[in-house]
């Protein structure tokens, strides 16, 4: 088996451990993340890297520092609960780029855009993952998303789809196991690659944890929607995958992270469903595939198919980390849901799926990992991408350090 070298040296990046002393947030309206109205200028009080009060009229702690955020949205931080971490280097994509410098690139890419958790899901090599996580629990690394992540498991001599196929075998990451109760034995959980109708059947009904793609060349069946309300699974729609559109409408959002000679590309490539003419002629099936999603996508959701952030990052350099599940939010609302149903299945339904019961809301208890937004998101969800400030663990994210990194990065190539 290959062995990974694993070391990084780690920069400062103008950041310093959460405060032990009170700080209080007031003035916003605060959307909790589990659907219940906002709260109109709102306070809420952050100690030792979490939240130890919230609502209208809460009590300043003697002696807190107070920060007004007036006019400002406070929501939970995102959870990415499916991405492919570590393979992606904008140069170049495979195995060779998998190093620890790597992994916490593409981390402080989510911290970036308003993440706190990211899973890799089926594609991270088991020693070197669990080296990454004890060095990131243990204050090793600067800032950045917290790295979960699941081993990837597939028939014998069987492994991911073809793209992801060479890079995990190069590095062993996949599990042999014949079927998904075999992978429940194991304590995994089962995130199923699945874009055919056919196989979309097989691995609900085998009991799959979370259905991972949408059905997007023919039309779900009653036998099928059955299924879905037999079994209820968790659900990460990945409707967004490949697709340019924000690059092609020059949205800086998208653009600020990425490297000028993959939006140079991007835009020189068709597009897959008709919604971007600036980057040319959409593709002939774009039309007849758009109609399948706005057919499948809400016949899903009343079947009972939990939808879960995730966004399959890091197959493709346009859909980047970070950027991606704001894209991917914004298709959700597109196609029929609330901003507020959008916005808890990107916070504290993944959350709930993970096991991770100190995030995905707003609360007591709770770790401060929340982003600071100067429009409501409520009114128009693309206004997440308004965003002022990101903090995790109750410590303010530089986001200006490492975008000027990045910049300078992009500079030298």
């Amino acid at each position: 088996m290959k062995k990974l070298a694993f070391g990084i040296a780690v920069a400062s990046l103008g950041w310093t451990a959460f405060a032990q002393q009170a700080v209080v947030y007031e003035g916003a309206r605060l959307i909790v993340g589990d659907g219940s109205a906002a709260i109109e200028n709102g306070r809420f009080v952050v100690q030792n890297g979490h939240i130890t009060a919230i609502g209208r009229a809460i009590n300043a702690p003697a002696g807190a520092t107070r920060v007004s955020l007036a006019g400002k949205t406070v929501m939970p931080a995102l959870i990415n609960a499916h991405v492919h971490i570590g393979y992606e280097k904008y140069t170049s994509w495979g195995a060779q780029n998998y190093t620890a410098e790597n992994v916490l690139d593409h981390l402080q890419r989510e911290a970036f855009y308003g993440t706190a958790a990211t899973q890799s899901v089926g594609s991270s090599p088991l020693e070197a993952s669990l080296q990454f996580q004890r060095d990131q629990q243990a204050g090793k690394f600067p800032p950045a998303s917290r790295f979960l992540f699941i081993p990837g498991y597939a028939p014998p001599n069987g492994g991911p789809d073809e793209v992801l196929r060479e890079a995990t075998n190069a590095l062993h990451a996949i599990n042999e196991v014949s079927t998904v109760d075999e992978a429940h034995k194991h304590g995994m959980l089962v995130h199923a690659h699945a874009t055919t109708l056919a196989d979309q059947k097989a691995i609900v009904r085998a009991g799959a944890d979370v259905l991972v793609h949408l059905v997007q060349g023919e039309k779900l069946d009653d036998e099928y929607l059955a299924l879905l309300k037999e079994k209820k699974p968790y659900w990460a729609t990945v409707i967004s995958l490949g697709d340019p559109t924000a690059v092609c409408e020059h949205d800086p959002f998208f653009e600020q992270a990425m490297p000028a000679t993959v939006i140079a590309k991007i835009r020189a490539t068709t597009v897959r469903r008709p919604l971007a003419p600036s980057c040319g002629p959409p593709a002939p099936n774009a039309a007849a595939r758009e109609a399948v999603i706005e057919y499948n996508f809400p016949r899903m959701i009343a079947a009972g198919a939990r939808v879960v952030l995730g966004t399959d990052t890091g197959i493709e350099p346009g859909h980047t980390f970070g950027s991606g599940e704001h894209v991917e939010m914004a298709r959700w609302v597109q196609l029929g849901l609330t901003p507020s149903q959008a916005i808890t299945a990107a916070t504290q339904r993944p959350a709930e799926l993970l096991g991770l019961k100190d995030m995905g809301t707003l609360a007591v208890g709770k770790r401060a990992d929340f982003i600071v937004l100067d429009a409501n998101p409520l009114e128009n969800i693309r206004n997440t991408r308004r965003l002022s400030s990101v903090y995790l663990d109750g410590a303010k994210f530089d986001r200006e350090a490492v975008l000027a990194r990045w910049k300078k990065a992009d500079a030298a190539r």
